[in-house]
């Protein structure tokens, strides 16, 4: 068995660092794997972890290996999703962890493909306890020209990354000071996810609709 390269076609990310690559925007990171993984993100809710990805299309995979690590254990497998094979649809998959502590948690999807080869996702961080999304807010939804996002703190500095419904960064910013105001106005009307990585590394996402 063999691995591929730095991460599945359309993400890439530091594995095992805890920090987000680029919050699960596409790239061209590694052309050679045969599955593109469009979006990979994670939400906390009532203290368990809900984790999504979509591919907008699949070669001969097999599986994904779902993997966690926490700042005092190494990385572990808590689960798999059986692949789709060969598909040029687009396919979501889910996840649900519940962690017996409090505390940072890491994830990352090993894809496997029928032969054994494989490739590793990038690597998102969560926070069960403390949660980054209980103040942050963004709104109106759906928006027509001006999204906000409020409830930041004013010590940190925030990565912001918009995405459209096929899983492209359309925007990347960083924000800070308490409430931002984005102009969306070139954008066109459809789904969009708001990607917010914080400075260490926890992540919240929430889906908006112009």
């Amino acid at each position: 068995k063999t691995a591929r390269g730095s991460g599945i076609d359309g993400v890439s990310g530091t594995q095992g660092s805890g920090t987000p690559g680029s919050m699960g925007s596409a790239d061209d990171d590694c052309l050679n794997s045969p599955v593109t993984l469009s979006t990979f993100i994670g939400k906390v809710e009532d203290n368990k972890i809900h984790l999504s990805w979509t591919t907008s299309s699949e070669q001969n995979n097999d599986r994904f290996d779902i993997e966690r690590r926490t700042d005092s254990e190494g990385w572990s497998l808590i689960g798999t999703r059986k692949g789709k094979g060969t598909t040029n649809e687009a396919q979501s998959y889910n996840f649900i962890d519940q962690p017996s502590n409090e505390g940072d948690y890491y994830y990352r999807l090993r894809q496997f493909d029928f032969d054994g080869t494989n490739d590793y996702s990038e690597v998102i961080a969560l926070q069960v306890g403390e949660s980054l999304n209980s103040s942050i807010k963004v709104f109106p939804n759906p928006f027509y020209e001006t999204l906000n996002i409020s409830g930041l703190d004013d010590k940190e500095t925030y990565q912001v990354s918009i995405q459209n419904g096929l899983g492209q960064t359309v925007r990347s910013i960083f924000l800070k000071e308490g409430q931002n105001s984005i102009n969306l106005a070139a954008l066109p009307s459809g789904q969009y996810f708001i990607n917010i990585r914080d400075e260490r590394g926890r992540v919240t996402s929430e889906k908006v609709v112009k």
